[in-house]
């Protein structure tokens, strides 16, 4: 029986690698000064691991594959030898070459990906461009490269208007996929406010019950939603003054909703009995509403809105815009919090 296992795990690996090398990359590498034995990894962004090699005669191959079509990794050597990564490397599932130096190892020189080539061509343009011309610039560069699968990655102004010149290669890459999720957060946002209240959404309590945030807002003249997470140092120690604005102003008409953006259901449930909030607490896990609606990038983030979930005021780091419908008196949510809901909650505010 384990001779059986052996042998279909052997298989498989075979089979992975046959179908990976027909549909995915191959990257031959010579950089001189690696030693043999070496441990070669590339690595994306976030530091997951996408392929490992190891060096002889100070080369390796390294073998994987690209989702959507076009991504940009890392090479990275053991830690011991170099403590550094590559520059970025722009990967399309074809034979590439790397080359370079171990002493010039932000250097390395990629062959074999269209992708890349436009990525280097881009950067010297930008760096040859003064700083007040580099957005016309990278409009014209956009124009003249929507076949490219490294466009979409630029794209951050007239979102749609652009996208949509952009060849179909370019929309179904990795980063044309991203683009178009932003275009769709960008636009739920916008209707949203032109019908001016937030969308809907619905979080789970610590019950297990889904709750809706309008439902919630609709009880109260006021409402702040509060984004936050257990390890978010500045979101817990924000909590004692929460708690001091909830206690003065619950009876009078004001509300919090906590979202949180754990992973971990344990780590969020310790964290509201710790921090002895008083409030509804929901977790973010059934339609990931911070990221997929608001484009939430970091936490704490905030948004009062009143009985018809119109938007007071937001204080949200995102990656879209999200306009402030209203700025009240000028002030900052976050540190200003028991004075506007004060001024809210007053006779003339009503």
């Amino acid at each position: 029986m384990i001779k059986i296992i052996k042998l279909l795990a052997i298989f498989l690996s075979i089979h992975n690698n046959i179908n990976a090398q027909s549909k995915g990359f191959e990257l031959f590498g010579d950089i001189e000064g690696v030693k043999d034995g070496t441990t070669i990894y590339l690595v994306s962004r976030e530091k997951d691991t996408l392929a490992i090699a190891k060096s002889a005669n100070s080369k390796f191959k390294l073998n994987g594959y690209i989702k959507g079509s076009a991504n940009f990794y890392f090479l990275k050597l053991d830690s011991n030898i170099l403590n550094i990564h590559s520059n970025a490397l722009w990967l399309v599932n074809s034979k590439l070459t790397l080359c370079g130096k171990l002493n010039d190892f932000g250097n390395l020189i990629l062959r074999g990906s269209n992708a890349h080539d436009d990525w280097m061509d881009f950067k010297v343009l930008q760096d040859r461009t003064p700083p007040e011309q580099r957005e016309a610039m990278k409009m014209k560069y956009i124009n003249s490269h929507l076949n490219s699968l490294f466009t979409a990655y630029i794209i951050k102004t007239d979102l749609e208007e652009s996208f949509d010149r952009l060849s179909n290669d370019s929309k179904n890459s990795y980063w044309g996929r991203v683009l178009k999720k932003r275009i769709d957060q960008a636009k739920v946002i916008n209707i949203a406010q032109q019908l001016g209240r937030i969308p809907d959404f619905k979080i789970k309590s610590s019950d297990g019950q889904s709750i809706s945030i309008n439902s919630c807002a609709s009880k109260y003249k006021y409402t702040l939603i509060d984004f936050w997470a257990s390890w978010c140092g500045p979101c817990r120690t924000a909590s004692p003054s929460l708690i001091k604005v909830y206690e003065a102003f619950e009876s009078k008409g004001f509300n919090i909703v906590g979202v949180s953006i754990d992973e971990s259901e344990s780590a969020w449930k310790k964290a509201m009995s710790e921090d002895n909030v008083k409030w509804l607490n929901g977790i973010d896990n059934l339609q990931n509403a911070a990221k997929e609606i608001f484009g939430l990038v970091a936490v704490p983030g905030y948004l009062l809105i009143n009985q018809e979930g119109k938007i007071i005021q937001s204080e949200l780091i995102s990656s879209i815009k999200v306009e402030q419908i209203r700025q009240f008196k000028d002030k900052n949510l976050s540190d200003n919090l028991y004075e506007i809901i004060e001024e809210l909650l007053s006779d003339k505010q009503r």
